[in-house]
Parts: C-alpha cells; structure tokens; sequence
C-alpha cells in the first residue's frame, strides 16, 4: 500500500518518478484501490457506489466530518511523546 509518493531529489529517473506518480493518481488506480480498501482516494473523479465507500474516507460529508489534527501541539508534544514511548515501551 502506498499512502504517500514522492521524488526523490536529485533523482535519475525524475521523469519516470512522476508518471508513476501521475498513474497512481489516476481515477483508474485510485478507483482500484479504493474499490480494494487499500486506501481512500484523493481523486475528486472516482464514484463509488455507498456499498463501495464503506469503511473508507469518502464523500464530501466524510470529509466534512473528519476530525483534522492540531499539528502545533501534534510538533511541540512529539519529542515528548517519543521519549515516553521509548521509556515505557521500546525498553
């Protein structure tokens, strides 16, 4: 599964890392693995059916619901949450 695709920088194969990118953002690939449940697709063209959407992160009143991070506190707590981890569960 891939949740997030990126270039490289100073990639060789630049122009191939983006056609891959541009196919897995495709309606085509997105539809697939949405219709999988392999991950919810970003594509505003894909259609799926309510049977389809279900169990995924689809349609506008999902997203209008989603609950978003307050990735301030999220950077400013995560060292802290990190060290606990390590003390607490990787020790």
């Amino acid at each position: 599964m891939l949740n997030t695709v990126n270039v490289v920088e100073g990639s060789e194969n630049k122009e191939l890392a983006e056609a891959f990118i541009n196919w897995h953002l495709s309606q085509e690939a997105q539809e697939a693995s949405a219709k999988a449940k392999i991950d919810s697709p970003v594509n505003v063209s894909v259609e799926l059916t309510e049977e389809e959407a279900e169990g995924i992160t689809y349609g506008e009143e999902t997203i209008k619901s989603l609950q978003l991070l307050d990735m301030e506190y999220v950077n400013a707590e995560s060292a802290n949450w990190i060290d606990r981890w390590n003390r607490e569960i990787a020790n």
